[in-house]
């Protein structure tokens, strides 16, 4: 559907003038996240649990390992 949003607008930008994607530890700018750097989601809340993937799917565990 033609709109004229936001989503259907696009830059011209030359190929020898795009940035770089940035490597492997990098700070990637536009997500605030080092590239290919592990990490883990901790709560804030004394229990310390934190999101973890099992399978295909995202989980909460405790410090123990075990899942809430």
């Amino acid at each position: 559907m033609k709109n004229g949003d936001l989503s259907q607008k696009f830059e011209l930008i030359y190929a020898d003038e795009y940035p770089e994607d940035p490597k492997d530890g990098e700070m990637d700018v536009n997500y605030g996240m080092r590239v290919g750097t592990p990490f883990h989601l901790v709560s804030g809340l004394k229990s310390g649990r934190y999101l973890d993937i099992l399978g295909r799917n995202m989980v909460i565990k405790r410090p123990n390992g075990r899942r809430t």
